[in-house]
């Protein structure tokens, strides 16, 4: 599984290209592999034991999908306007969407919601 980006926390070498302690996992969307990254993937990446955020991104309208682990399960939140800004809690940071989008047809839209 290759993902098109991640985080992890602590040191790691220069020469690693794989890492098994992701805490996010970034994952876009496209109509080729649409089916494998939501059913297939995700299933695959809430086996991570150290991963917290899997975040599921739609490139053709202002969609994110935001996955957090919980005691009792996933926490499933949904972000639709470029004013929104994900804040994560581990590890702290915050994703304007604005930024996600930049430099793409989607990044001129107003703040509305796409719709689903």
């Amino acid at each position: 599984m290759y993902p098109e980006a991640f985080v992890r926390c602590g040191p790691v070498a220069d020469d690693v290209t794989i890492v098994d302690d992701p805490v996010v996992v970034v994952e876009v969307f496209s109509e080729r592999t649409r089916n494998y990254d939501i059913f297939g993937k995700r299933r695959a990446l809430h086996a991570i034991p150290s991963l917290r955020h899997p975040l599921l991104i739609e490139p053709e309208r202002v969609l994110i999908a935001l996955e957090t682990r919980r005691p009792a399960g996933w926490l499933v939140r949904l972000f639709e306007r470029l004013d929104d800004i994900i804040e994560l809690d581990e590890p702290r940071l915050s994703l304007p969407l604005r930024a996600v989008y930049a430099g793409t047809a989607l990044a001129g839209r107003g703040a509305e919601p796409s719709g689903l």
